[in-house]
């Protein structure tokens, strides 16, 4: 026996007599599809990493787990004015360092967020100017009352006012620090022992990125990782008779969809073929197929969880005959080919799709991407059919719609690529944007989901469940805003 290893041995012995057993790890790691697709938290909108970078950067306020927002870097807020905002920073905040925070920070953040690189742009459109008042506070001017900015600044975090055009190295006011990282690949944090608030249980923290379903699953019980996030539901079953492992789920905002570019020389430009593909789905189906039940039919694109959901909106009941006919009608009695792209987490699913189109006349050659790749070439010329699932991160309709569905202009619209453009929507929403009166405001939601309806950029398919599994013996409960990260867990 090495010299020491007896002492060492009896301490082990003395602490498993006292109950306490052997020390807890110091180290938590946490699986997601991908990591993180970016390292500046300006230039993504992607739930993953907005997960992943949440161990860096911190807002002026924040969720909690029922996305309530709660103070964070800005200790208090006032409105002097309907269209100003002062926020008070809270005192003794450091960046990772070791610089304090000032308001010259936070307003050139929201000032960086609202730039041509950001693809935040769209929570900040209706933001007139930023400035600094003194050290520690920051106004924001909208341009006119904008009832959910709070919820909006959720998603803008905080960088040093000198930080680089593009950040690969972060430095934020976390309760950890960036050690080593590239964006899609493994990211490697530590506890910062100087953050403001309570000390997170781990001292070090990674966040696999583990692309593959199937080895998602197993890692837990594998040893691979001690909580992970969008656990493939092809595999839920299973997971659940596992003892080394706790499975959870939340019903979430997240809503599954297909986008059908109409540019042009695409033959989703034809009204008929659009609502084709509506008619085409068999929601109950898929949800009880390629989502293993762990979801919920949903005809319109904002589940009722989110404010602007219209309740008087009229179901829509499934007809393969009439898509089949409608496609007739369109010039293609015999049918046409389209194709269908997915990324891996959502394979099962884009099968299911295609196999339903299939079934009324679109021939659908399906092309799985990896998650990262999927969102690199959103833009990109390819396929007529985009399956993906997106949410109202503020748990708010124009949250979800402002990006997807509005012109690519002002701010907005940075992931419509459906080539859809209507003005009658454009008018509803800003007139929603600031609008006070609740009731006024759900009528104008309501309506801009009646207009979506009729124009069909956008199939709604399903509300999802989001599944998580965590090893036996942690202490950490899902979020409604979905978010996975280690200030959460206890042991």
């Amino acid at each position: 026996m090495r010299r020491g290893a007896g002492a060492g041995l009896a301490l082990l012995a003395a602490a498993a007599l006292a109950g306490c057993g052997p020390p807890a790890p110091r180290e938590l790691k946490i699986a997601q599809s991908v990591s993180a697709v970016t390292l500046d938290p300006h230039r993504h909108d992607n739930l993953m990493t907005h997960s992943a970078l949440g161990h860096l950067y911190e807002a002026l306020v924040a969720f909690d787990a029922d996305m309530q927002v709660t103070p964070a870097l800005a200790a208090s807020w006032e409105n002097p004015a309907e269209t100003a905002w002062r926020f008070t920073l809270r005192d003794g905040v450091r960046f990772h360092d070791g610089r304090a925070l000032q308001a010259a920070d936070a307003a050139a953040s929201l000032e960086r967020a609202r730039g041509e690189t950001s693809q935040l742009r769209y929570h900040l459109a209706g933001v007139l100017r930023v400035r600094a008042l003194d050290a520690g506070t920051v106004e924001v001017v909208t341009r006119g009352p904008q009832p959910d900015l709070l919820n909006r600044l959720v998603f803008v975090p905080v960088v040093p006012r000198d930080a680089p055009a593009e950040i690969t190295a972060p430095v934020g006011t976390g309760p950890f620090r960036f050690v080593s990282g590239r964006p899609g690949e493994e990211l490697s944090v530590e506890r910062f022992d100087h953050h403001w608030g309570t000390a997170p249980a781990f001292e070090r923290v990674r966040v696999l990125a583990i692309a593959d379903p199937a080895r998602r699953a197993a890692a837990i019980v594998g040893g691979e990782a001690d909580l992970v996030a969008q656990f493939p539901p092809e595999h839920w079953q299973r997971a659940r008779a596992q003892a080394a492992q706790e499975t959870l789920a939340r019903r979430s905002l997240s809503v599954l969809m297909l986008g059908l570019r109409a540019n042009e020389g695409s033959p989703f430009r034809d009204p008929r073929l659009r609502e084709a593909v509506e008619l085409a789905v068999d929601r109950e189906a898929l949800v009880a197929g390629a989502l293993a039940g762990l979801g919920a039919p949903l005809d319109q694109l904002v589940p009722p969880e989110v404010a602007g959901h219209a309740r008087q909106l009229p179901r829509l009941r499934r007809d393969p005959g009439r898509a089949r006919a409608l496609v007739e009608e369109a010039g293609f009695p015999q049918g046409l080919d389209v194709a269908l792209r997915v990324s891996a987490m959502l394979e099962p699913a884009g099968r299911e799709v295609a196999r339903e189109l299939a079934g009324v006349g679109f021939r659908a050659s399906v092309e799985v991407l990896p998650t990262r790749e999927f969102f690199d070439r959103w833009h990109a010329p390819g396929p007529t059919l985009l399956l993906f699932a997106y949410s109202a991160p503020t748990g708010d309709a124009r949250s979800l719609l402002d990006p997807l569905v509005r012109a690519p202009r002002g701010g907005f619209g940075e992931f419509n690529a459906f080539a859809y453009e209507s003005p009658r929507l454009e008018a509803l929403l800003d007139r929603a944007g600031t609008e006070v009166d609740r009731g006024a405001r759900r009528l104008l939601l309501e309506e801009a989901a009646a207009v979506l309806r009729e124009d069909r950029p956008l199939i709604p398919l399903a509300q999802r469940m989001e599944l998580y599994a965590r090893r036996q013996g942690l202490a950490w409960t899902p979020r409604l805003d979905r978010m996975v990260r280690a200030q959460d867990v206890g042991r």
